[in-house]
């Protein structure tokens, strides 16, 4: 019969001995507990090291402060928190993190060989050059499409791959250069890059030649065209705009209610389109002309008037100024005047006519003659009127008045009286029709330094119930007034 070897024993739960209850290498064994525990010296140090485990199970006693082992091994152990952790020989102290691991049998564990967890089918991680790689690779089971992963390294960036070696291939990658990807088509890769200043890039190439995005303006680098559009303005240094059957720029406005779109209101703009120069300095410019569609009443439903308006800048001024307006009824309301230049040569202005010099509804000037409504056109004589004419008229009842803009004076004054005529002009002639209704004598005088009729200073008399002609111009001295009676 073989001799037994007989340990220390207890059968009492949870008893466990003292480092004095044993000695060097002796083993004592709970065997309610199923623990074998044992004496341990080393440096002179003594302690009670515990061995636990069941029938499908090992059991591990939390560790606060593990000591590092020595080189070539790796400590296992838990810690109060049931969380497992790992400790090298030179006391570094690594968790594993909970559900690390996957069972053998689905094809993708997870192990530790030498230096890296790896796990051939769907994880990798492996360190090289002094920075971690990690691959994460979503298989095709049936083989209709591509795999699809997702490679990220400390050095080189982010990159995303779908339907990998199949037609539809793609791949977006995220670098030190920007974003790139593989269907965005051109010659050679795209970069998208946002800088510090907040400007967002688009590079043909890297990573020089950028297109930039800022605040609204798309434009290439160090060039003064560009194109900006945001919510409110659409700005172009040059813009084309090509379509077979007609290129078209449309405007659309809409006016909220309760949340809706409904009509414009009068008054409304529709659209507008202004015109920009600069101001000297990178970035600013200053409005200098403008073209802008105005509701002209309350739209509704087939009732939609509107008129267009014309802006242009003069010389010295802050804002554009309203030149000309179409208004929905088509009338051309022009502010400041206007200058035509016909086919035919000569400013020629058709008011109810058939486009043509002989229009019998026109108004022309040629030759420096003005004739309206002149079947002919305009004939011999300065200013030809098929038909009645009004000119500005005045009735004057007080003594001693100055002639002003007016064509034809009646004068009304009782007894004598003093007529005079305004400072003489070399920008302008002008001609007056001046008749003596009741006045004894009407004495008409210049200013101080004109002639009249060749006399410095000069006067004439404007008899009772006679009509006189007064004239001055630059046809006849620009300092020099006639009179001529007619009876």
């Amino acid at each position: 019969m073989p001799n037994s070897i007989r340990l220390k024993k207890s059968g009492v739960a949870g008893k466990a001995p003292l480092v004095t209850d044993l000695s060097a290498s002796e083993l004592s064994y709970n065997y309610a507990d199923g623990i074998l525990y044992g004496k341990r010296t080393s440096g002179g140090v003594e302690n009670v090291v515990e061995f636990a485990g069941s029938e499908n199970h090992h059991l591990m006693k939390h560790l606060a402060a593990p000591g590092a082992p020595a080189s070539g091994y790796l400590r296992f152990y838990a810690k109060s928190d049931n969380k497992l952790y790992t400790y090298n020989s030179i006391g570094q102290e690594h968790q594993i993190i909970a559900g690390l691991f996957s069972g053998v049998d689905e094809g993708h564990t997870l192990v530790y060989t030498e230096s890296q967890w790896r796990s051939t089918d769907w994880i990798r991680l492996r360190q090289s050059g002094g920075y971690n790689t990690v691959e994460i690779t979503s298989k095709e089971s049936i083989d209709e499409f591509g795999n699809s992963q997702i490679y990220m390294s400390a050095e080189e960036g982010v990159f995303i791959h779908t339907n990998i070696s199949k037609p539809g291939s793609a791949s977006v990658s995220f670098t030190r250069y920007g974003i790139t990807s593989s269907l965005l088509f051109g010659t050679g890769e795209r970069f998208l890059v946002a800088d510090a200043d907040g400007t967002i890039k688009v590079a043909s190439a890297q990573p020089t030649q950028f297109w930039q995005l800022n605040g609204g303006i798309i434009s290439p680098i160090n060039n003064a065209y560009h194109l900006s559009l945001n919510e409110n303005n659409f700005w172009a240094g040059n813009g084309f705009f090509i379509q077979e059957s007609g290129a078209m720029i449309g405007m659309s406005s809409y006016r909220l209610l309760n949340g809706n779109q409904t009509y414009l209101q009068s008054g409304t703009r529709v659209g507008r389109i202004d015109f920009l120069a600069s101001m000297g300095t990178n970035g600013l410019f200053q409005q200098v002309a403008s073209l802008r569609a105005i509701a002209e009443g309350h739209h509704a439903e087939k009732d939609y008037p509107t008129g267009l308006q014309f802006y242009t800048m003069p010389s010295m001024a802050g804002d554009p100024e309203l030149r000309m307006t179409i208004n929905s009824l088509g009338h051309v309301i022009v502010n400041k005047g206007m200058t035509v230049n016909s086919e035919y040569g000569s400013s020629y202005f058709v008011v109810s006519g058939y486009g043509s010099s002989s229009a019998p509804n026109a108004f022309m000037v040629v030759n420096n003659r003005v004739s309206v409504g002149h079947a002919a056109g305009a004939g011999d004589s300065s200013f030809n009127v098929n038909g009645a004419i009004s000119v500005k008229s005045r009735y004057i009842t007080t003594s001693n008045q100055t002639l002003g803009e007016e064509y034809m004076v009646y004068m009304a004054v009782a007894g004598a009286t003093s007529l005079y005529c305004p400072s003489a002009s070399s920008s302008m002639d002008r001609l007056y029709f001046v008749a003596n209704g009741s006045a004894n004598a009407v004495i008409l005088r210049v200013q101080s330094g004109d002639y009249l009729n060749g006399t410095l200073n000069g006067t004439y008399t404007i008899k009772s119930q006679g009509l006189t002609i007064v004239h001055q111009g630059r046809s006849i001295g620009s300092t020099r007034w006639y009179a001529y009676e007619l009876r």
